[in-house]
């Protein structure tokens, strides 16, 4: 997924222009907040990154612990793709809610096309980033996170992705687990 704010294009920005992300969690995300200095008048791009782990097997029964879940299990067949890029998305057809996490990074390109540089957002697979850490994924193949909006100030560029790890399956608002 590919999403831009081409808003710096069209006004003009503080000579430095923070990134602030925003969990979709923020109980569970502490305040979490990532800053960088971007250039005015650059646009940035988020992308996802997607990483092969081996975490879908083919006949898994999919989303891991289901029976835990409000959405349930996809059903007995299981996983008809394992996590080899780009067969572990056809698991989609199994299980209408798969996705799988991925990390996220932020290109910064000048008016030229040149790109100036990646920003990766703080995840599972960066060295000293623990389960307990602040960090945000967004969740391949979905399409409600990632856009990234610009301030009406023109200080602050919002995102909204989840607190989870790499290679998590079915983070998504229709698997969320069950409360007692």
């Amino acid at each position: 997924m590919i999403c831009a704010s081409a808003a710096s294009l069209r006004r003009p920005m503080p000579a430095v222009c923070n990134l602030l992300a925003i969990c979709a969690l923020t109980s569970a995300c502490g305040g979490f907040a990532y800053a960088q200095n971007l250039a005015p008048g650059n646009l940035v791009v988020s992308r996802s990154v997607y990483t092969y782990n081996d975490a879908v097997k083919v006949g898994q029964v999919l989303p891991p612990d289901c029976t835990s879940t409000t959405g349930g299990c996809a059903g007995a067949g299981g996983a008809i793709a394992n996590s080899s890029f780009p067969y572990i998305f056809n698991n989609d057809t199994y299980d209408s809610s798969f996705g799988i996490t991925s990390k996220i990074e932020l290109d910064e390109i000048n008016v030229y096309g040149d790109l100036l540089k990646t920003i990766e957002v703080p995840n599972s697979t960066q060295t000293g980033i623990t389960s307990t850490s602040d960090q945000l994924v967004t969740s391949f193949s979905s399409k409600s996170e990632e856009a990234l909006h610009l301030s009406l100030d023109g200080n602050y560029i919002s995102f909204i992705d989840y607190v989870a790890p790499v290679n998590a399956i079915d983070v998504s608002n229709s698997n969320t687990p069950r409360r007692s």
